[in-house]
């Protein structure tokens, strides 16, 4: 245990030293942020990334739309190269950090808010907060608030089982066991980024850190998802609604067959 936490420590040294960009963390809160703004013009366009992503997972979308506009991409507490908090965040927290995150990196309002699965959820909770901010939505795929409650049952215990392997990684992390036995590889290999893009991606899930935030997020939604909520009405903000082609429908087809007494 101790060959490896030192193994993981080393590692973890040389990728802050090759990876971690020390010119673009804002501090927030008594912690260290990521946040990558680019481009110019308003609205600010600003990206909030799925469950236990970082930032550099819209590095295409960001390009594109940095011809354009302004756009920033962050990394939440304990995700990427942002520092870890102890605490678990809900949807209103992760809210607080962004905004504090932006105007200390001195990025004006209005913003044009994107998210991405999970991200759905905290660009919803950052529009409820500072409406007065917000100059549209966009939802990507989007969770729901009480989606818990509508999916069938076996999608609830497909979580369960991500989360399981979740808090495998979040114990064994810090022995440098998810990083010897390359666990984060194949995640990043399903991301459509170049090798280049993909190293930072690597190091960034390698830091001992991730483990522990992505498992306190994931308990956190959970328990969220799980509560029934009345929702507010967005009002006259602009929504646009994006969905992959792939339906419900084919999701549910291809779950086991239920047993004789489900």
């Amino acid at each position: 245990m101790a060959a490896g936490a030192i193994y993981q420590a080393l590692a973890s040294a040389r990728d802050a030293k090759a990876y971690k960009p020390l010119d673009q963390m804002v501090a927030v809160d008594g912690i260290q942020m990521r946040l990558d703004c680019r481009g110019s013009g308003s609205p600010t366009v600003v990206l909030e990334a799925g469950a236990s992503i970082h930032g550099i997972a819209w590095a295409w979308v960001q390009d594109e739309v940095a011809k354009f506009t302004r756009v920033c991409s962050y990394d939440r507490a304990g995700l990427g190269w942002s520092d870890s908090v102890p605490e678990q965040l809900s949807p209103q927290r992760v809210a607080e950090m962004l905004h504090t995150l932006l105007a200390n990196g001195e990025e004006k309002p209005p913003y044009l808010m994107v998210g991405h699965s999970l991200g759905g959820i905290y660009v919803r909770a950052f529009a409820a907060l500072y409406p007065q901010d917000v100059a549209g939505m966009v939802l990507v795929d989007s969770s729901h608030e009480n989606q818990n409650q509508r999916l069938p049952a076996e999608f609830v215990k497909i979580n369960a089982t991500q989360q399981v392997a979740i808090q495998f990684c979040r114990l064994t992390a810090p022995f440098g066991l998810v990083r010897a036995v390359k666990m984060m590889d194949s995640l990043v290999a399903v991301f459509q980024l170049t090798e280049e893009e993909k190293q930072p991606l690597l190091a960034a899930m390698n830091r001992t850190p991730y483990c522990g935030a992505a498992a306190r997020e994931l308990n956190m939604f959970n328990a969220y998802a799980s509560q029934p909520k009345e929702l507010a009405s967005l009002g006259d903000m602009p929504l646009i609604v994006l969905t992959s082609g792939y339906t419900a429908q084919e999701m549910y087809a291809e779950l086991p067959p239920r047993s004789s007494h489900s």
